[in-house]
């Protein structure tokens, strides 16, 4: 082991972390020196003769890694003679310490067992790690007295991480929140930066800075609508009413989710009284889920796909459907491109905006209303205009198929109800 006089810069907030534990988590805003205190760490047990990765969910490059950071806390700490820098690994060659900087995509069943003799493995950016992937790196990181470091700004509570160690954390566990307020060597830059943010948008201040979780996601599709509803005290107990008719909004899925809405007329809006969604079922089920709820139905609304047939199933869905005792089971029509689809999410929004949601029985779907959000473009570094495909999007397209029948008079309305204006569909 070395012996190396160097000055390190910890809050007071994560001494605990100087003590042995199997997990320690550290979540909140930016400026609370997270980062730079398991970079300090990851130096420290490098000079100790330790081994350890630095992970994250996806990572195609070491440039979205926290190289760099550590670098940085080196070069901080006058240490560059101790340590060989190379394009793949920081190494101490005294002590033989090695840091390796890997993405959960670049592991399978077989290969993440590399690195079961490690000694620490720091989870950054963990808000976006996957059940999958804490399922499969906490077992294998099984070294006697081995640690896991989990270090993220808090998205949706929902978020694996979040149910991990803010529900129900591990006994093995030292969880600390820590913000800008409790870091000393705050740079100037960054107070300002604060300051300025809640200034101009105290609610995303409150989720970059404040450590809240996020209202709004980035590249959101229906963030605005869904909070102004929250605002609006729409996302409360919605009853079902027996006098008035319930439609249903469908997405279908064959290998992953199908997403199902349930909502009734109300006055010149809707209200959104329940949801379901599952994977991997069969029709029948959706149907007996259906005949199953004490609902007055008024019709079911199935995406464009719900009249496709195949060599595997030779009658649509709307068909199949049909036969297992659902009645008026319409088919919307097939958006002809991407403005069209765009269109129909505008729709969307506008139905948001004049529905009341009940807060327990659709708070699946009204968690991915807040979360769908557009596909990210990595190269351009910007949003593009597709939706992204994720656990989110069935609900969403459910949402979409039940605005689109709404907007087209496939579902009753009132008479005062003022119709928007459709795009120009292809055909079904």
């Amino acid at each position: 082991m070395l012996t190396i006089q160097s000055e390190r810069q910890i809050p007071a907030k994560l001494l605990p972390f100087l003590q042995p534990s199997r997990h320690k988590a550290a979540h909140g805003g930016r400026g609370g020196a997270k980062s730079w205190f398991f970079g300090d760490e990851a130096v420290e047990r490098t000079l100790n003769g330790q081994r350890g990765v630095c992970i994250r969910e996806m990572q195609n490059s070491l440039e979205e890694s926290c190289k760099q950071l550590i670098e940085d806390c080196i070069a901080r700490r006058g240490l560059e003679l101790y340590f060989k820098i190379t394009d793949k690994y920081i190494a101490c060659l005294a002590s033989g310490g090695r840091i390796i900087f890997k993405g959960m995509n670049q592991y399978n069943a077989t290969n993440i067992k590399s690195l079961e003799g490690f000694d620490w493995a720091w989870v950054e950016e963990a808000q976006d790690f996957s059940q999958e992937s804490i399922d499969q790196l906490v077992p294998t990181l099984r070294k006697e007295g081995s640690e896991l470091w989990w270090s993220w700004n808090p998205r949706h509570e929902t978020d694996p991480v979040d149910v991990m160690f803010r529900q129900d954390p591990p006994s093995n566990a030292i969880v600390i929140e820590i913000g800008w307020q409790d870091n000393p060597w705050l740079p100037d830059e960054l107070r300002n930066e604060k300051d300025e943010l809640y200034r101009k948008d105290e609610e995303k201040a409150d989720w970059v800075w404040g450590g809240g979780y996020q209202v709004i996601s980035e590249g959101a599709i229906y963030g605005q609508q869904m909070l102004d509803a929250k605002k609006q005290d729409r996302i409360t107990f919605v009853p079902y009413n027996p006098s008035s008719p319930v439609f249903t909004g469908w997405d279908l899925g064959r290998d992953d989710e199908t997403a199902i809405w349930f909502a009734q007329q109300f006055g010149e809006g809707l209200h959104a009284i329940d949801f379901y969604k599952n994977a991997l079922e069969t029709l029948p089920h959706y149907a007996e889920v259906i005949r199953s709820k004490p609902y007055n139905y008024g019709g079911h609304m199935l995406p464009h796909d719900g009249n496709s047939k195949t060599i595997l199933a030779k009658h649509s869905a709307k068909e199949q459907l049909e036969e297992l005792g659902l009645n008026n089971v319409k088919v919307i029509p097939r958006a002809a491109n991407m403005e069209a689809v765009l269109g129909d999410i505008e729709f969307g929004r506008k139905m948001i905006s004049v529905t009341k949601f009940d807060q327990d029985k659709c708070s699946q779907g009204i968690r991915a209303l807040q979360q769908y959000r557009r596909e990210y473009d990595t190269r351009l570094k910007t949003f593009k205009q597709r939706p992204l495909h994720d656990h989110n999007s069935h609900p969403a397209d459910a949402w979409r198929t039940l605005a689109v029948a709404w907007n087209g008079d496939l579902l009753v309305k009132p008479k005062k109800a003022a119709p928007l204006v459709l795009p120009n569909y292809g055909a079904i």
